[in-house]
């Protein structure tokens, strides 16, 4: 049981890994073409500068998971997981936003 929930939560994460690729690039995008609204400027480069960070951080807690124990690899699994969501959701409202204003 422990093992099927822990592919599905790795399957959520490159999923959300896809999006989030996007989403970085299309941010990115806006700041290299200074097409950014400009009441929005900062808060699209702290969520990029956010989202560089948290990059090296999966990448940190994706080796964790190699080295673990099971316990405490699923653990690993789950907070990647919930981290990864938090920011494609706050990438994507940022995107959401822009789009209408």
């Amino acid at each position: 049981m422990l093992n099927s929930l822990s592919t599905l939560m790795v399957i959520a994460f490159i999923v959300e890994s896809f999006f989030e690729v996007r989403l970085q690039l299309y941010l990115r995008g806006l700041l290299a073409n200074n097409e950014a609204p400009a009441e929005l400027e900062g808060r699209i480069r702290r969520i990029v500068r956010i989202d560089n960070r948290w990059s090296w951080g999966s990448w940190l807690l994706i080796i964790f998971m190699f080295v673990a124990p099971g316990n405490w690899s699923f653990l690993a699994v789950c907070i990647i997981t919930l981290l990864e969501t938090i920011v494609v959701m706050e990438m994507d409202h940022l995107k959401t936003k822009i789009k209408n204003s």
